[in-house]
């Protein structure tokens, strides 16, 4: 009898573990749903670029910028590394602002803060430092798809208080994923767990 109970108990998983793996992609897909912050943008008093991504973060806040959402765009003064201390390559926040000039963005609108920032946490308290002179009403950020949750989070609890009142997160769009088939690349597969990882972290920490 217990062996019956056994083999039928086997059975069960079985076909769960079936069904669960034929449904994969809606299930997946909602969770990417529940998991990522993209709102539509209305009109600001700047761009805010989280540091990192390179090859979107830039781009999709130039995009914002002509499509007149927004007059001065926002980038931060990263921690330096031994080879931009070297001059052997240029720094990431000179990265981003030769991005967006190339972008189309001229150089009057991007505004540089911050000192040594090297992470999201450095990024909102530079933008608290910035907003306390600058009083913008509103913001909009712009990130990696998984990074949306974290980003929108932190940086609505770090500028209570403030004359930000108004924060409004929208995706960078990648070309190796979306939210539609993160799941089949590794590199959506890392980047969302990392993210899961980061924000439990941010969330026990603050």
């Amino acid at each position: 009898m217990n062996r019956k109970r056994l083999l039928i108990s086997l059975a069960l998983l079985a076909f769960a573990a079936a069904l669960l793996f034929l449904c994969r992609a809606p299930i997946l897909r909602t969770a990417a749903g529940l998991w990522v912050i993209d709102q539509v943008p209305t009109r600001a008093d700047a761009i805010v670029v989280p540091g990192g991504g390179l090859h979107n973060r830039p781009f999709a806040a130039a995009s914002l910028y002509h499509r007149g959402l927004a007059a001065r765009i926002v980038i931060f003064r990263v921690k330096s590394n031994p080879s931009t201390d070297l001059g052997l390559m240029p720094t990431e926040q000179e990265l981003t602002r030769q991005l967006l000039i190339a972008e189309g963005v001229p150089a009057a609108a991007i505004v540089e803060i911050g000192h040594d920032v090297a992470s999201t946490r450095d990024e909102a308290r530079a933008t608290r430092a910035w907003a306390g002179h600058a009083k913008p009403r509103s913001l909009i950020l712009t990130t990696d798809l998984f990074h949306t949750r974290r980003v929108h989070w932190l940086f609505r609890k770090t500028l209570q208080g403030t004359s930000a009142t108004s924060i409004t997160t929208t995706v960078a769009p990648r070309s190796e994923y979306n939210a539609r088939n993160w799941w089949t690349t590794e590199s959506g597969l890392i980047d969302f767990q990392n993210e899961v990882i980061k924000s439990i972290y941010y969330r026990l920490s603050e």
